[in-house]
């Protein structure tokens, strides 16, 4: 995030609907300890300010400046998936969560950056979950723009510092399976994508992220513009 920059964690479900046990995301956690997490690494860098914003039944506008990102936080994906999943029953598509996402957008912000922050959001091209967003998301505002960008591989939910094992394990697994060595040190402290589950760290998740398409939206008039290997055929 750059120094003026704002942030939002947006969480696309009802406050009602997360404080029950069956329906609560457990690899998400209390919402509290999130938002404290990622205040953290804000204060690190000295970086912005951030707020969480739940999904509720009277929809208001997220309470963001021009430049913010919004990270999207709809549930866990897979690769070529337009759907997101959390405790196995419950789901939320691509289309819903980009309607839920265009209500919120307020009249006049630009150049926003919409980060689809779960796994593989970015992987599978036309098929993948930031794709299909991209697809049905249109804000009801008359003007606005910015990006919306998916990530490649697995993301975690919080950042974290890396811990020894963390770096020599993934080092080593990397070396194993033949992929590129990671680029990590002890201490680190970020958000992190990995290649699969457990100590196989590959780089910051903001270094696995690509913008999927494009948006203006200017008195009323909108356009998009997909990148390439995105397009829906």
């Amino acid at each position: 995030m750059n120094k003026d920059k704002n942030a939002i964690i947006f969480v696309p479900r009802s406050g009602d609907f997360l404080k029950a046990e069956v329906n609560r995301d457990l690899k998400l956690g209390a919402l509290g300890t999130l938002l404290s997490s990622w205040k953290a690494r804000l204060e690190k860098g000295g970086k912005g300010t951030l707020d969480l914003v739940l999904e509720e039944k009277e929809v208001t506008a997220f309470p963001i400046v021009s430049g913010a990102d919004i990270y999207v936080f709809s549930g866990h994906g897979m690769v070529g998936s337009s759907e997101s999943t959390w405790n196995g029953g419950n789901a939320l598509t691509a289309q819903k969560v980009a309607e839920m996402t265009a209500a919120r957008i307020p009249e006049g912000a630009e150049n926003l950056g919409i980060k689809i922050y779960h796994c593989h959001s970015a992987e599978g091209g036309a098929t993948s979950f930031a794709a299909a967003f991209a697809q049905a998301f249109k804000p009801t505002v008359r003007n606005c723009s910015g990006e919306i960008l998916g990530y490649s591989g697995l993301v975690t939910p919080r950042p974290q510092a890396l811990t020894a094992g963390n770096v020599g394990d993934s080092l080593r697994n990397a070396i194993t399976a033949k992929r590129p060595e990671p680029k990590l040190k002890m201490g680190d402290f970020h958000r992190w994508s990995k290649a699969a589950a457990y100590n196989n760290y590959q780089s910051r998740a903001s270094e696995a992220r690509e913008c999927v398409a494009s948006f203006w939206l200017k008195d009323g008039t909108w356009s998009l513009s997909v990148s390439k290997g995105f397009e829906a055929t």
